[in-house]
């Protein structure tokens, strides 16, 4: 598709392609004749598009956001097993058809029974996409260790913690990340472990 109809009497692009005043679907077909993938067209553009499993039913997906863009996988019994958004930032560049440029702010994975197992978090920085979030979680849906990175004069610091399965602490401690010329992250302030009833077992305390 193009941002004009171009085929004229050969082709009906108009409808095809989105030009006729609305959206338009193409399905397209594989060679036994079955549906394998869909299309979304607007004005040109495509703005959805999916690929099918045998059963048709919808095996990934890409779809154009007003804010950005995601993608989306899933299992042929219908589970999602992936999503991905990115964000649309800046201004498009000069060339003809250009896009404006997409940072990744979200990405989850989940287990085949639907469960999420796995989300990270980015925000659009300065520097691109900045880590802001990562947790995982057990199978039975109680959070396993989650990551969080706040900023506070320049110095951006992760705070860990973990969990036993049965939704008790087992870990707190946070490390500064690296700056330009450091090799690695440092602990610091207090780092505590618990055991499964959530008692307090262990403690080590990091200075300057």
């Amino acid at each position: 598709c193009t941002a004009e109809p171009v085929f004229g009497a050969d082709f009906d692009d108009k409808a095809a392609c989105g030009h006729a005043g609305g959206a338009s679907t193409v399905t397209l077909y594989g060679g036994k004749g079955q549906a394998n993938a869909r299309v979304v067209f607007e004005r040109g553009e495509r703005r959805k598009s999916e690929t099918l499993w045998e059963s048709g039913t919808v095996r990934e997906l890409r779809e154009t956001t007003p804010t950005g863009s995601l993608e989306r996988r899933f299992a042929a019994d219908g589970v999602k097993l992936r999503e991905v958004q990115w964000l649309a930032v800046g201004e498009p560049a000069a060339a003809a058809g250009a896009r404006p440029r997409s940072v990744k702010v979200l990405e989850q994975e989940f287990h085949t029974s639907g469960t999420l197992v796995h989300e990270t978090r980015w925000r659009a920085g300065e520097r691109g996409a900045e880590l802001v979030a990562e947790a995982r979680w057990y199978l039975n849906g109680q959070l396993k260790e989650r990551s969080e990175i706040v900023e506070a004069g320049g110095v951006r610091t992760r705070r860990d913690t973990s969990y036993h399965d049965n939704g008790k602490p087992s870990f707190e401690g946070s490390r500064r990340l690296a700056s330009a010329g450091e090799r690695a992250d440092l602990a610091v302030g207090v780092h505590k472990g618990f055991d499964e009833t959530g008692r307090l077992r262990s403690e080590s305390v990091y200075d300057e």
